[in-house]
């Protein structure tokens, strides 16, 4: 491949019948007509392999399809033709990064960078990398440097707000939030992620403003639900959170976090049944639910079926001995000879005590790269072309 100090720009004409397919080609694109637009890209290459927008059209559309290791082999094609084709490097570091490959994404976007400093999504993609590596500093000046260029960026301070909120700024998180809003007023995330630093803080009415600012922008947002529901149960408004978790759990069914809550709301009601058929499908679910085997101890606990409720306390001991074996009562308390009550009690106040003590650092880095993992497998699954 040429570098950049050998290459010089050279005059290339364009076929008008070229130029027509390819006006065409991209609007089949813009439709997410995907097929359509692919198969009118590699009638372009056919005729003319030099065309770097053609490969760049055909890279494009098998990125949208899921096939980023092809939609990289154009980007290339069109790199090896001209190599200071910026728009190639965004789209092949960022094919890139959908594979995992963040060394190579990261190579592409501070080419981009070196070859267009003024531009900010290259920045904005590389200040994403480093600030998911933890390497703050360069993460913040790359985002910095891109909201000089463009100050009316709303998602590069969402972005850098994320990142003062990993460094417990957050102040400077509060007011990139604000920032982002006086932008972009109906902009649900900013607003969402304002409400999560609020609830953090235990500023609960600032909280339940930013969420229903969010929920107006936005109000399929299952998570955002979620979060109402979660700091009105930290008011004591259990019936409007049972009402949240339930219009959550409607937009996602499939969201057990708000089932989860959702039991704990009905409990805090005393409707037992209610938490106890939420708890009931978690458990079905799902091989190991410690937390939820727990929860259903509270309420047959408070329910008075001490008996059940001691089966449940040893069901989440069991299932969740990474968490509860920490507590040096909990081996006691199973090994006494007191009556179920009495021991089901004992369970509560011990299991109680350890949901206070604060997390444990490495299980939570654990937690992250499993959920990380999880993200990078959707993000790398095709999305379903039809064979042909």
């Amino acid at each position: 491949m040429p570098t950049q100090q050998q290459w010089k720009p050279k005059a290339r004409r364009v076929k008008k019948d070229e130029r027509a397919r390819l006006q065409v080609a991209r609007a089949h694109l813009q439709e997410r007509r995907l097929d359509e637009a692919l198969a009118l890209f590699d009638d372009i290459l056919e005729d003319n392999p030099s065309s770097e927008a053609g490969h760049l059209g055909a890279g494009m559309c098998h990125f949208h399809i899921g096939e980023y290791e092809l939609a990289i082999q154009h980007y290339q094609e069109a790199l090896s033709r001209n190599p200071q084709l910026v728009p190639a490097l965004l789209m092949s570091g960022n094919a890139y990064r959908m594979l995992g490959s963040e060394d190579q994404a990261l190579e592409e976007f501070e080419r981009a960078i070196d070859l267009d400093p003024e531009g900010d999504s290259a920045r904005i993609q590389a200040g994403r990398i480093y600030a998911k590596r933890d390497q703050f500093a360069e993460a913040e000046s790359h985002i910095q440097e891109s909201l000089r260029s463009n100050p009316q960026n709303a998602a590069a301070r969402i972005l850098l707000a994320n990142l003062y909120s990993k460094e417990n700024r957050t102040d400077e998180a509060k007011r990139e939030l604000e920032a982002a809003i006086k932008v972009q007023p109906d902009l649900w995330i900013a607003h969402f992620q304002l409400a999560r630093i609020y609830t953090q803080l235990d500023e609960h009415d600032k909280a339940v403003e930013a969420l229903n600012h969010c929920i107006r922008a936005k109000s399929d947002r299952a998570e955002a639900h979620f979060l109402l529901g979660t700091v009105q149960m930290k008011m004591g408004e259990h019936g409007a959170a049972e009402a949240t978790y339930r219009r959550a759990l409607k937009i996602d069914p499939n969201l057990q976090q708000a089932k989860f809550k959702l039991a704990l709301a009905c409990m805090e009601q005393e409707k037992f049944e209610d938490a106890l058929q939420q708890l009931q499908e978690i458990v079905k679910k799902r091989r190991k639910a410690p937390g939820a085997h727990k929860l259903l101890g509270d309420v047959y606990s408070r329910r008075g079926d001490h008996a059940l409720a001691v089966e449940e306390y040893h069901a989440a001991l069991r299932q969740g001995k990474e968490i509860y074996g920490k507590h040096p009562k909990l081996k006691d308390i199973l090994d006494s000879d007191q009556d179920d009550e009495a021991k089901a009690a004992a369970f509560r106040e011990a299991m109680e005590e350890l949901e206070r003590m604060p997390p444990d650092e490495d299980m939570m880095k654990q937690r992250r790269q499993r959920i990380q993992a999880v993200r990078r497998l959707r993000r790398q699954r095709p999305s379903g072309r039809a064979a042909g």
